[in-house]
């Protein structure tokens, strides 16, 4: 905050992860008159007292809002931290609920079979301890000469899938629900444009001399990540980017091949099914 006031911008707004979030940096943000997105964690009595009561009541039709075509529910609250009183969005996804339900639900039951598949000797404690590391609260388990025998607690699985797409966004300003929303989401759009540079371009600390080299590369990475994020976007909106990666696109289609006759004509390998799905969305499909 300071440098941003030291170079003479006073009109910026902070979005910030969940990794910022502590009574500190709120008070500290608050005092200073600093306008913050930021979402909130679960790990403070406040906020869990929240969310424990608006639960009951957010899947009412008078909080049922859309965004981005998906419908979720949206509800304005406040949370007492220390001194400070904060304002923040408790948002609900149905459909993202269900799909954090659905894998829950599917990890339980992999950690259950594994489990039941020991031997009963003198080495089972420690291999069900490495095999439901970090999710001890939800298992009975009981270990005799006749085998191991698991149970799912249904009480604490209740208890974690009550919360299951429920998310909290906190803010300090004159901003709407939806305001808050699209700023945090297009925060995580950036870092996945970092994340992207870094690992799948490659994009590291490059052993360059001079700046314009440098420039270059950086203006090249740039274009190939305005590529890659077109592609992703294209596949998103077609329903293929839970089937398919970047990767695996490029994988499926560097199979095509296209032969150059004598005669200037150009004949492209048979496109398998998989090449036909990919294409599709761009129009790309080649002309025999």
């Amino acid at each position: 905050m300071k440098r941003l006031r030291a170079m003479g911008l006073d009109d910026f707004t902070l979005v910030l992860d969940r990794g910022f979030f502590s009574i500190g940096n709120v008070e500290l943000l608050l005092e200073n008159q600093t306008d913050f997105i930021m979402a909130i964690p679960e790990r403070y009595e406040a906020v869990d007292r929240v969310i424990s009561r608006v639960i009951k009541t957010i899947e009412k039709p008078r909080y049922l809002e859309k965004f981005n075509d998906e419908i979720i529910f949206v509800k304005g609250v406040e949370i007492k931290l220390g001194d400070k009183q904060l304002k923040a969005f408790c948002y609900y996804n149905p459909a993202r609920a269900q799909q954090e339900r659905d894998s829950f639900y599917k990890r339980l039951f992999n950690i259950k079979e594994q489990v039941e598949r020991l031997k009963p000797d003198k080495n089972a404690g420690r291999k069900i301890a490495d095999i439901i590391r970090g999710l001890e609260k939800y298992f009975s388990i009981q270990v005799s000469h006749h085998g191991v025998r698991v149970q799912i607690k249904e009480k604490a699985v209740a208890r974690r899938l009550n919360r299951k797409g429920i998310y909290l966004i906190a803010y300090n300003g004159n901003y709407t629900w939806d305001t808050c929303l699209a700023s945090y989401k297009e925060k995580e759009l950036i870092e996945r444009g970092f994340d992207i540079l870094k690992n799948d371009l490659e994009f590291t600390t490059p052993h360059i001399r001079k700046d314009t080299t440098l420039k270059g590369l950086m203006f090249i990475c740039l274009l190939a990540l305005i590529i890659q994020m077109r592609i992703m976007n294209v596949l998103k909106r077609a329903g293929l980017l839970k089937s398919y990666s970047f990767e695996r696109l490029v994988i499926q289609l560097e199979k095509l091949k296209a032969i150059v006759m004598e005669d200037g004509q150009i004949i492209y390998s048979e496109l398998t099914k998989k090449q036909k799905e990919l294409l599709q969305p761009f129009d790309a499909e080649p002309k025999y």
